[in-house]
């Protein structure tokens, strides 16, 4: 197992173990001895980067095996699938505007019925403490086995008189629920929010996203994981059956997400309404950029644009957020086609664009209380009349469109940072690896162990962290050192 505490500190132990080997081979001065330096600096650094790579993916379970890594990597071919195959979105209702206030469909009622049947919706809970439970769980519409995480606040009890409102949490990818509610802070976040009667009384699940381990797609992909019956189907009656006293309401249920479960968290409000009636897209994206909907045909992305969803005749009002920053073109594009598309009676769409920050967990943890006291408001005004006018407000209009961020020169993701971690890189490299070593030998003496330790770890470092640099500026993770700290704190 990729999460495993052995498999960490073997990790480590290699690293230790080749770093050692390497001030070995450092220590040859032969002729050609420069082609096993430069191996050993390579081998140091692809140890190195999967034992940091290892110890973070601990925490966060963003892969569980090997399995998990290769199906993340593989492509899903689709090109050959409509959008009718995938999930069609409903058909408008004869009657009018559906308002907020409508009851949630049969196809997530409780299961109240023979105990062999209800034990299908009987996860093997575990208590982690604070209020948390997970369990592994087959959904019986799905048949997909999966962890979910579930968060009550102080006090639950399944048998008391309170209502409680119901927040789904969609992980991006990689990713899975393990350590979110703990990145997000969301036990002391929520439990405030509920506290100052900013939110009412509510349960946060998080169930995983990427089924079988593969890249997310959100919908019921022929011959894949049926991830649209999973998170419309199996995970609302299963909550409706062991939580029996949750709002039976579709504006007490909010779907949210970040990065790639932003995506899915807009297109499952969209293709359920029914059960949806608010959903949060944050550091998300308009097109399926990420799985299975984006490989295929040009049909088959187009349909499953947020944007092009949203405009579609459809029977139910929409409550829309959606968040970024600027350094995050993507967050920016989606919120300023959705606001200057088209929508429909009743739909509320907010935007909520920053002007700093990353694509990370310090960006999200801060955005939970704004997405939260948002969704608070729209449930203490949800008397709306049928067919009023649509409601948009936020940092994007039809007018304005925010400026996408231009990180300066010597920023985390600056071209000047870059450009001068690449020269000491390529520098330390040249030095340690050619220049010293020729010195040596024409000398015909031997640098030290300590000499050569040190040369050795100044050109793995100076590579790892050029590498590291790079892969921010193209993944646009941290905006600055602090966010970067603050994570990592």
């Amino acid at each position: 197992m990729l999460t495993s505490l052995t498999t960490v500190i073997v990790s480590w132990v290699v690293v230790c173990l080749v770093f050692a080997g390497g001030i070995w081979v450092f220590g040859r001065v032969g002729r050609w001895a420069w082609i096993g330096r430069l191996g050993a600096v390579v081998l140091t650094c692809v140890c190195l980067v999967c034992a940091i790579g290892l110890t973070i993916n601990r925490p966060m379970g963003y892969v569980s095996d090997p399995g998990d890594l290769m199906r993340l990597v593989s492509p899903s071919h689709t090109d050959d699938l409509s959008p009718a195959e995938v999930g069609t979105p409903p058909t408008p209702a004869p009657a009018a505007s559906l308002g907020p206030l409508t009851e949630l469909p049969t196809s997530t009622a409780p299961v109240r019925s023979s105990s062999a049947e209800r034990a299908k919706w009987n996860p093997d809970w575990h208590d982690e403490g604070g209020g948390v439970r997970s369990a592994k769980w087959t959904g019986p519409t799905s048949k997909a086995t999966e962890l979910v995480r579930v968060w009550t606040p102080r006090g639950y009890s399944p048998t008391d008189k309170q209502r409680y409102s119901v927040i789904v949490f969609l992980h991006g990818s990689p990713g899975s629920p393990q350590g979110v509610i703990e990145s997000l802070d969301a036990r002391r976040q929520l439990q405030d929010l509920i506290d100052r009667k900013v939110i009412p009384p509510s349960i946060f699940v998080v169930p995983e996203v990427n089924l079988a381990g593969g890249p997310p797609s959100c919908a019921d992909i022929p011959g894949k994981p049926q991830a649209q019956k999973w998170l419309s189907v199996d995970i609302p009656t299963m909550i409706r059956t062991q939580f029996p006293n949750v709002a039976t309401e579709r504006a007490n249920w909010l779907v949210m997400g970040i990065s790639s479960g932003a995506y899915c968290a807009g297109r499952t409000a969209l293709v359920h309404p029914e059960i949806w009636g608010a959903a949060g897209v944050l550091s998300g994206y308009d097109y399926p950029v990420v799985g299975a909907l984006g490989q295929g045909s040009k049909e088959l992305g187009r349909a499953n644009t947020l944007s092009v969803m949203l405009a579609r005749e459809r029977a139910f009002p929409v409550w829309l957020y959606l968040s970024g920053t600027q350094s995050d073109p993507d967050s920016v594009n989606v919120a300023h086609t959705i606001v200057t598309g088209p929508l429909h009676s009743d739909d509320r769409i907010y935007t909520h664009i920053t002007p700093t920050g990353g694509h990370n967990w310090v960006q999200w943890k801060g955005e939970l209380p704004l997405i939260m006291t948002w969704w608070g408001k729209q449930l203490n005004h949800d008397h709306v009349g049928a067919e009023a006018a649509p409601q948009v407000g936020g940092d994007v209009t039809a007018e304005h469109k925010p400026e996408t961020y231009a990180p300066t020169p010597f920023s985390l993701m600056g071209w000047a940072t870059l450009t001068v971690s690449i020269i000491v890189a390529a520098s330390c490299v040249l030095v340690f690896v050619w220049v010293l070593p020729a010195r040596s030998r024409a000398r015909h003496s031997r640098p030290g162990v300590f000499k050569r330790g040190f040369g050795l770890g100044m050109c793995v470092i100076t590579l790892v962290v050029a590498i590291g640099l790079v892969v921010n500026k193209m993944e646009e993770f941290y905006a600055s050192i602090g966010e970067l700290l603050s994570e990592i704190g």
